[in-house]
């Protein structure tokens, strides 16, 4: 069947993007505040800043509440639908909806009033549609909590 990042389409080998296998990663985190709106404040935070800048914007005392795991439809090598899938974490907090995904532009984290603003949209532009919960279950930390995960695991540094 080739390696892990090829797959058979009508009997060809087709190699997916440099994108879809990680090498056009970028070591940042963007944050966007108010994920239902189209203008305002946005933050693209570097790796050296995350524990100081990022956990002033999001506080230390966000509890999260519950967790869902979506599935979504590839931004990338639609193609392959089958083999290749992106998945985004909706989780919810006492005031706010948030949502956090890795893509090759980093790691994005949205906050909202708005479940809908965290789920539909994303860097402030409408997903496509496809998308469905994979799971669910309740919070565990705060939001101050998992950006120390995060940072700690190197999420932001990995591919």
């Amino acid at each position: 069947m080739g390696n892990l990042y090829s797959y058979q389409s009508n009997g060809q080998s087709v190699e997916p993007s440099k994108a879809v296998t990680g090498h056009k990663w970028e070591y940042e985190i963007y944050f966007d505040p108010e994920a239902e709106v189209d203008y305002g404040d946005k933050y693209d935070i570097k790796e050296e800043d995350l524990m100081t800048t990022l956990k002033q914007l999001v506080g230390v005392d966000e509890v999260i509440i519950n967790v869902w795991a979506y599935t979504a439809p590839p931004m990338e090598a639609e193609s392959s639908p089958r083999l290749l899938f992106h998945m985004f974490v909706v989780f919810k907090t006492e005031g706010w909806w948030w949502s956090i995904e890795k893509h090759t532009d980093g790691i994005t984290i949205q906050r909202s009033y708005f479940k809908t603003a965290v789920i539909d949209r994303y860097r402030r532009k409408n997903r496509k549609s496809g998308w469905e919960v994979l799971k669910e279950d309740i919070g565990k930390m705060s939001v101050h909590e998992l950006i120390e995960w995060l940072y700690k695991k190197g999420e932001q540094k990995k591919t």
